[in-house]
């Protein structure tokens, strides 16, 4: 009974951890010298690299159902990996329950966003009324001001000279290779992080337990017979 009972529990415990396993990255694909992974809920169109040796991402779209950053991180695979990134055009969802007070794009590692030049302009729509931006003086935080009303969705750039989001990346010649994350990240959002109780962490081995026990019975019994 002690064997089978062993083996139906390490069978049953990852299966019920995997309920509250965190989310697992998209799978990376390369282009430009770069490995692209994106958070889960992020859907990219990837032009390739253009004649003036920029990676372009036509479309980029995301629904955030909490206030948790999504980001996408580039790892550089290539010593001749291109240096210029340009999200041409995004989309973003607010599936949040919250109205919006703002929305921030972000990097980190080795990159920095060119200019307020070539920043998205702040999009306007129904329930979408972004009215500012600003860049701090690092090039690594972009703060757009207004608002975005819950189930609202906005569209950001355009065809219009500079209407994009343009990141200047710093690749190495040789290993270790550079990287970086742009994150985003509504703000005003009520409530960003939903905590499981402590009750169910502490009841989860009672009921792995419970459940493995009525199948090492079962398992023994036919053992028996």
């Amino acid at each position: 009974m002690i064997g089978s009972f062993k083996k139906l529990a390490a069978i049953a415990l990852p299966l019920g951890l995997s309920l509250f396993a965190g989310h697992a990255q998209a799978v990376p694909v390369a282009f430009g010298g770069w490995e692209i992974s994106s958070d889960p809920g992020i859907n990219l169109t990837i032009t390739g690299v253009n004649s003036n040796q920029v990676l372009v991402i036509e479309n980029k779209s995301v629904t955030f159902s909490n206030g948790i950053p999504l980001g996408v991180t580039f790892t550089q695979v290539s010593s001749g990996a291109v240096s210029s990134v340009e999200f041409a055009t995004e989309t973003i969802g607010n599936a949040t329950g919250s109205d919006w007070t703002g929305f921030q794009f972000g990097l980190s590692g080795a990159a920095t966003f060119d200019g307020i030049a070539n920043v998205f302009a702040p999009p306007f729509g129904t329930g979408v009324n972004y009215s500012s931006v600003q860049l701090n003086a690092m090039r690594n935080l972009l703060t757009y001001t207004g608002s975005q009303s819950s189930g609202a969705t906005s569209n950001w750039g355009s065809s219009n000279p500079g209407d994009d989001l343009l990141i200047d990346a710093v690749p190495t010649d040789t290993e270790p290779f550079a990287s970086f994350t742009l994150t985003e990240s509504p703000q005003g959002v009520s409530s960003k992080v939903v905590p499981l109780p402590a009750a169910a962490w502490q009841s989860l081995p009672v009921l792995l337990l419970l459940a493995v026990i009525p199948a090492a019975r079962k398992a023994l019994g036919k053992a028996r017979a």
